[in-house]
């Protein structure tokens, strides 16, 4: 049913309807909303409306005030006298239904409703049409948007910074992209760093960091944080990526629309010869990632592993950079297809020897070692790895890790690091040594899309959080203490932690020691 109609069908309403402007009102509904003739407020909170021929009562919060039809496509919430939700709703969509995709929430928000049809036709001349624009010069777009933070960079010289927020699928990606292929176009003429090797960049770690899911088939699974460097002149001269990769768990949980990350399938699907026959990716029957079946869907991934190629060659990486990074993927498959004993991780084995042979050997380690360090946490040399962060006290408890969570979480951990890696050769190829002022567009996927924030707003992070202080109070992040701690400040602490023993502390004191400057014995050595 459509938003501006309500089963009455006895009635003959219209939305036309000769009503007085002052008595005309929006009537909430299950099924969206109506336009009706306000009688009277009733003093029950009640309130008597017409529809058609019809009156009846309901309850005044499901009226909200209609603005004049002349407000019905105004580019800017902020132009319509009267603002509730059921006027921004009719707004939206009848702007919509004009393929006015964009409109101005205020001085410093914008909204977009996504389009499949978006930017196929006249893409390249929006940068000429926007260029040396002021802001009532400009409709609403989101190159308005670019523009006024283009010129507010050039007349104040400060940081800028957009904030790009929205469910899954709503196109934050499609708009980061406008956003950087503006900058790069309007402040590029130093050809220090054009848009085609930013847009190389980006599918990188979009290929890395996106994957299919119950919403959309390439849903951002990161927070996305990314930097854009200018000089005195407002020229572009640097890039810079920054990324928390929050479903690396994803890899063990493979099913039906939820896929593995994409890059897992490029490899699949686009390696062959001898590069295939190294990473003997042939020998595993069923691999985790559930391979594409559809012919159209195995060309699309061997195309865009050809493209993944051709990006990292263009970004300055060496065929050997590329291998390791094939290795360390094809290394988590071989790991998956081990698999491993059920019960208690400390005596779990693989199951499948010639996988987990394979998979060390891609690593570059023995399978014991691999054994030792994915299953109790062991490596070569070593006594147990331990840490004393917050987050990582629970690996001092005596019960004993399910062997299957501890391989996926190697395997996340892993693809973690691989990833925070592949973030800093990008940086390291679009790092310029020249004076920068920063403009940060901040992309983030929320992984719980019943979370809605559909509205783009200014994020003031230069000032209010100027000192690292400020910004760990704000996120309620404890500060690693760099004062040195005695035996007895220790002992109190861990006599805090359920579950520590004799065994744990004596951890701690040899993971003190070790970590203190010119030591080179452990505690256990000293005693």
């Amino acid at each position: 049913m459509r938003g501006d109609q309500l089963m009455l069908g006895h009635i003959g309403t219209t939305l036309h309807e000769d009503i007085p402007e002052d008595q005309r009102y929006w009537l909430i509904h299950k099924g969206g909303y109506t336009m009706v003739r306000l009688v009277e407020h009733l003093p029950d909170g009640r309130a008597l409306v017409r529809i058609g021929a019809r009156e009846m009562t309901v309850d005044s919060t499901d009226i909200d005030r209609m603005n004049p039809t002349h407000l019905d496509r105004v580019g800017d919430f902020g132009a319509l006298r009267y603002l509730n939700e059921t006027s921004v709703i009719h707004l939206l969509r009848q702007r919509f239904g004009c393929n006015l995709l964009y409109t101005n929430a205020g001085l410093s928000s914008i909204v977009c409703l996504a389009s499949t049809e978006e930017g196929i036709v006249g893409e390249d001349r929006l940068v000429s049409l926007f260029k040396g624009c002021r802001r009532g010069q400009m409709p609403a777009h989101i190159c308005a948007t670019a523009q006024l933070i283009y010129r507010n960079l050039q007349m104040t010289g400060q940081d800028q910074s957009v904030v790009l927020t929205g469910v899954s699928g709503s196109g934050k990606t499609t708009q980061l992209r406008k956003l950087v292929r503006y900058f790069a176009e309007v402040a590029g003429w130093t050809r220090t760093l054009s848009y085609d090797k930013l847009a190389l960049a980006m599918g990188v770690v979009e290929a890395f960091g996106h994957a299919s899911s119950a919403i959309h088939r390439d849903s951002t699974r990161f927070l996305y944080l990314f930097s854009l460097g200018f000089d005195k002149a407002a020229a572009l001269r640097a890039c810079r990526f920054q990324v928390s990769l929050l479903e690396a768990e994803r890899l063990g949980r493979v099913c039906g629309v939820e896929a593995a990350f994409h890059v897992f399938y490029y490899l699949w699907e686009g390696v062959e010869g001898e590069q295939r026959e190294r990473l003997q990716l042939d020998t595993i029957e069923q691999p985790f990632i559930i391979p594409y079946s559809k012919k159209e869907d195995r060309q699309s991934a061997n195309e865009a592993w050809k493209r993944l190629q051709h990006a990292f060659s263009e970004l300055g990486l060496t065929q050997s950079q590329f291998d390791a990074i094939n290795s360390v993927l094809a290394a988590i498959l071989h790991i998956q297809a081990a698999g491993c004993t059920p019960g208690n991780a400390q005596r779990a084995h693989f199951l499948r020897i010639a996988h987990a042979h394979q998979a060390a050997a891609l690593l570059g380690v023995s399978t014991e070692d691999l054994a030792d360090a994915l299953f109790r946490g062991k490596t070569t040399g070593s006594k147990t790895v331990t840490k004393v962060g917050t987050a990582s006290r629970m690996v001092l408890t005596p019960r004993g890790s399910d062997a299957a969570e501890a391989l996926l979480s190697f395997c996340a951990v892993l693809y973690q690091e691989l990833f925070h890696t592949i973030i800093e050769l990008i940086n390291k190829a679009l790092f310029s040594n020249s004076a920068c002022s920063w403009i940060s567009v901040y992309s983030h996927e929320q992984v719980d899309v019943e979370v809605t924030m559909p509205i783009i707003s200014p994020c003031p992070l230069t000032r209010l959080l100027d000192q690292k202080q400020q910004l760990l109070a704000c996120t309620d992040i404890d500060m690693r203490s760099e004062e040195k701690r005695g035996l007895f400040a220790i002992l109190e602490e861990e006599s805090l932690f359920p579950g520590a023993t004799d065994e744990s502390l004596l951890s701690v004191f040899s993971f003190i020691w070790e970590t203190m400057p010119g030591s080179e014995h452990s505690i256990y050595s000293s005693m």
